[in-house]
C-alpha cells in the first residue's frame, strides 16, 4: 500500500452488544461473521515519517 502512496491503520476492537447486528444489516454481511478489526486506509495528508506530539501534560491527567 505504501508503494502506491497509501497509508493504513488496523484497529482491533471488541464490539458492544448490538453493534455487529447493525453493521451486518447496513452492509448486508452474514450474521455468522464476527467483526475483529477494521482497516482504515487512504492517502496520507502529511508525511507519515514526521510526527508531532501535543505536550504530555495536556494529554495525561493523573489523579492521586
Amino acid at each position: 500500500m505504501e508503494a502506491s502512496g497509501l497509508g493504513a491503520n488496523l484497529q482491533h476492537y471488541n464490539s458492544e452488544p448490538g453493534v455487529e447486528e447493525k453493521i451486518s444489516k447496513a452492509f448486508d454481511i452474514p450474521r455468522t461473521w464476527k467483526i475483529n478489526a477494521q482497516l482504515v486506509f487512504g492517502k496520507p495528508v502529511e508525511d507519515p515519517k514526521v510526527r508531532t506530539f501535543e505536550d504530555i501534560d495536556a494529554r495525561v491527567v493523573i489523579k492521586k
